[in-house]
C-alpha cells in the first residue's frame, strides 16, 4: 500500500512538473519581471528620507506588517507601518540600501523576495553604520500592480 501512495505522489508530482503548459511559465517569468522592477524601485526610494516615495510601494491594509533591523516590534496595519518608518527616517541624515542576492518567487497573487541588504545609514550626530541584513519581502498584487505587504529585514550576526 505504502508503495502505491508513493508512486500516486511520484506520478502526481512529476505530471505537475514536467507537464506545466509554456504560458504558465512565461506569466511567472512576466510577473517575477514585475515584481523586481517594483523592488528595484522601492530599494532607490530609501535613499529618500521622505517616506512619499517609498509609500506608493506599500499596500494601504490592515494586515501590512514591518520588522526593520532595530525594530523591537512588529508594526502591524498601514498607519503603523508608515509611522514606524517615519520615526527611522527622523533619526537619519542619509541612508542608502541595495538589495544583493535576491531570489524571487511568485505563486498567485503573492510574490517573496529573499536576499541581504547592504545598507549605510548616517545618523544625525554624523556616526555611520554599515550593516547587512537578511531581508524577505512580501508583495501581493492588487489589481495589476504588486505591492509590500511585508518587510521583516535582521542583522546578520559577525
Amino acid at each position: 500500500m505504502y508503495r502505491r501512495s508513493v508512486l500516486a505522489v511520484t506520478a502526481a508530482t512529476f505530471s505537475n512538473v514536467v507537464l506545466t503548459p509554456v504560458a504558465a511559465v512565461a506569466q511567472r517569468s512576466s510577473d517575477v519581471d514585475k515584481v523586481k522592477e517594483v523592488s528595484a524601485a522601492l530599494y532607490a526610494s530609501l535613499s529618500s528620507l521622505d517616506i512619499g516615495p517609498m509609500e506608493r510601494y506599500w499596500a494601504r491594509e490592515p494586515y501590512v506588517r514591518y520588522i526593520g533591523p532595530p525594530s523591537k516590534a512588529v508594526a502591524v496595519g498601514w498607519d503603523e507601518v508608515k509611522k514606524t518608518i517615519e520615526a527611522g527616517n527622523a533619526a537619519l541624515s542619509a541612508r542608502k540600501v541595495d538589495l544583493t542576492q535576491a531570489h524571487i518567487q511568485v505563486l498567485g497573487s503573492l510574490a517573496w523576495e529573499v536576499g541581504i541588504e547592504m545598507t549605510q545609514r548616517v545618523l544625525k550626530n554624523a556616526e555611520v553604520l554599515a550593516t547587512q541584513n537578511f531581508v524577505t519581502n512580501i508583495y501581493e498584487n492588487k489589481n495589476g500592480q504588486w505591492l509590500m505587504v511585508s518587510h521583516h529585514a535582521s542583522p546578520i550576526a559577525r
